[in-house]
């Protein structure tokens, strides 16, 4: 659990947790036998205050992929993004 706030101070198109895609690579993590696919990578509990001019809380930027975010809570935020070709990205149980 984490309070994030005074971040993003210079931009409003991004958030106090900004992404940007991971380079696939080989690996067996996810599934247990080799694939180019990541295994997820959890955000939760957090307090986001997404002051400063930051608009998105969690923004998951460029081909961002493999994040499950739950149960957070978010102020003064848009929630999130996730444009550029994102995928497999869950939000669930956000306020």
């Amino acid at each position: 659990s984490n309070l994030i706030f005074n971040t993003c101070t210079q931009s409003g198109d991004h958030g106090p947790i900004n992404s940007w895609n991971r380079m696939p690579f080989l690996t067996n993590v996810a599934y247990g036998y080799p694939s180019f696919d990541a295994a997820y990578s959890s955000i939760t509990s957090n307090f986001i205050f997404a002051n400063y001019g930051g608009s998105q809380a969690f923004d998951t930027d460029d081909g961002s992929a493999w994040y499950r975010i739950y149960d957070n809570f978010f102020f003064d935020a848009q929630a999130y993004k996730n444009d550029y070709g994102g995928y497999n990205v869950e939000y669930v149980n956000n306020l």
